[in-house]
């Protein structure tokens, strides 16, 4: 609910700055608009589901209507990288490099595996469980 607040704050903060007009003017303003105000109206259902099982009532179709709307929130994450440049040319960075990456993880985990191996080999039976057995 915190960020939702903050989100919408954003969105007041950006139709005073831009005008009302002006900020739904550009497509992706609007995008972000529509998922603030499904957000908006998911924390809504969500209490108003919350207080009907406190009170005893249940409720199950709002509850699928809620997980809908969650698939909306990621329409603004979709805004985000395509206002970004430097967020795209990273994300195709990694993309690129991930033949890279997978080597030197795979390199690493078999590292790993030699010293895994060299420590069971070198402290075979030589870890104390109990106080008896010292």
């Amino acid at each position: 609910a915190l960020f939702v607040v903050l989100f919408a704050l954003e969105v007041a903060l950006k139709m005073a700055g831009l005008s009302i007009a002006g900020y739904f003017s550009d497509t992706w303003n609007r995008i972000d608009f529509c998922v603030i105000v499904a957000s908006v109206m998911m924390v809504l259902i969500r209490s108003a589901i919350s207080s009907l099982f406190a009170a005893g009532v249940l409720v199950l179709a709002p509850a699928r209507a809620v997980r809908l709307l969650r698939i909306l929130r990621t329409i603004r994450t979709i805004s985000i990288f395509s206002h970004s440049h430097k967020l795209r040319t990273l994300t195709r960075l990694f993309v690129q490099m991930r033949p890279v990456i997978v080597t030197i993880l795979g390199t690493i985990l078999m590292i790993l595996y030699a010293y895994l191996v060299i420590g069971i080999e070198a402290f075979k039976g030589k870890a104390v469980y109990s106080a008896e057995e010292r």
